[in-house]
């Protein structure tokens, strides 16, 4: 799967913050707000964000698989302990 470059998200753990990677960040971040955001409904963000929510619980859902794959040894917690996690924190 190609996982998309969201900038600072990205960054290697060796890599430093300057003030002028941090002003991109926060212009890249104005212009996605009025490019992406600022057209939606409140009700269609919700709506978004639920069917994201919903996704993370399907078995078959590519990123679901690819955090339970890659998960443990980033975040030294099991498969198990990383789904059951997902399934309570979305019926919270």
């Amino acid at each position: 799967m190609n996982l998309p470059n969201y900038f600072m998200a990205d960054l290697p753990p060796e890599a430093t913050l300057s003030q002028t990677m941090l002003e991109e960040a926060c212009q890249a971040l104005k212009r996605n707000r009025e490019q992406y955001m600022v057209i939606r409904t409140t009700t269609s963000l919700v709506r978004l964000i639920s069917g994201v929510a919903e996704n993370w619980l399907e078995a078959d859902y590519p990123f679901r698989k690819l955090a339970l794959t890659e998960g443990p040894m980033a975040t030294g917690f099991s498969a198990g302990t990383l789904a059951a996690g997902w399934t309570v924190f979305s019926r919270s």
